[in-house]
């Protein structure tokens, strides 16, 4: 097995940077025993994990089928969904999603201890156990929500980027175009994973007191920032999103296409991705990232 595995890595680091990425994963995926899903999107599982491979493929198959229809164009990809014993520790740890190369990774569960440990929960119980129970909602119904609608925003980068070829001009862009995307199918299929992630949004960011506040420190920082500092961004960008999608509906998308496609600028400041985009919506993004830094109630 290391040696097949040597001679994959020798052969592909002949071949083009994209290439060469593409049949790396081929190659650490083919180690693995996976079972398969038939379908128009082929789903590679974990054996054991059926029902969950099910739940995504219906996912993924909706959501493609009508952005295809929405943009005329085809999609491509392959989704595995592996347990902690077959992850792709090589390329990322257990617990977080990745699109890479023409492949969706998916955890295939997150157990609600693990995920409350990574999100910081355990150390708010009294508040936490208020919203479970105010919400009727489990640790487990959580995190498989969010891992689902997680995953859809994985795919948006994937539609955004290499479908539509579109230039990201700032991280900020980036992770908000992926997170409409998701919002606005689930919104549009009336997924009910929809309200959970909307509601456990609105508890995060009132019970994480951050470090950055601004938009802008996604570009600066990055892989730098405390992870649930990261995490609180990314559930402001949910709000966002349903703030923007509650005027502008589809049409936020295919302003943003038009606005950083391909061939055109790609060096903007953060202030300057905030103003084209406020040119579709009226202040909406200004106005969010004034109240995000303020800490002002929104």
């Amino acid at each position: 097995m290391k040696l097949f595995y040597c001679l994959a890595v020798l052969f592909i680091s002949s071949l083009p940077n994209g290439q060469c990425q593409s049949r790396f994963i081929d190659s650490i995926i083919a180690l693995r025993h996976m079972d398969s899903l038939p379908g128009k999107i082929k789903v590679y599982y974990t054996p054991g994990y059926r029902k969950n491979a099910e739940r995504y493929q219906h996912l993924f198959t909706g959501a493609t089928r009508f952005y295809e229809q929405h943009y005329r164009t085809g999609f491509k990809y392959k989704v595995a969904i592996l347990d902690s014993a077959q992850w792709i520790t090589e390329k990322y740890p257990f617990g977080l999603l990745a699109y890479d190369s023409g492949w969706l990774f998916i955890p295939a569960v997150v157990k609600a201890p693990f995920f409350q440990k990574i999100h910081g929960l355990d150390e708010r119980n009294v508040a936490y156990s208020a919203f479970l129970k105010q919400h009727r909602l489990t640790t487990q119904k959580i995190s498989d929500d969010f891992y689902l609608t997680l995953s859809l925003h994985e795919l948006g980068h994937y539609f955004t980027i290499d479908n539509m070829h579109a230039v990201m001009p700032d991280m900020f862009a980036a992770e908000l175009i992926a997170t409409y995307f998701a919002y606005a199918y689930l919104q549009q299929s009336r997924h009910p994973a929809l309200k959970t992630l909307v509601d456990y949004s609105v508890f995060a960011i009132d019970q994480y007191q951050p470090q950055y506040r601004h938009i802008s420190a996604l570009d600066s920082l990055f892989v730098n920032m405390p992870i649930q500092n990261f995490r609180w961004f990314h559930r402001n960008i949910v709000l966002l999103a349903q703030r923007i999608y509650d005027v502008h509906g589809l049409s936020f998308i295919d302003y943003f296409l038009h606005t950083f496609k391909e061939g055109g600028s790609t060096q903007f400041t953060t202030q300057q991705v905030i103003e084209l985009l406020d040119k579709k919506c009226n202040g909406i993004v200004d106005r969010w990232v004034n109240e995000m830094t303020s800490g002002a109630p929104k």
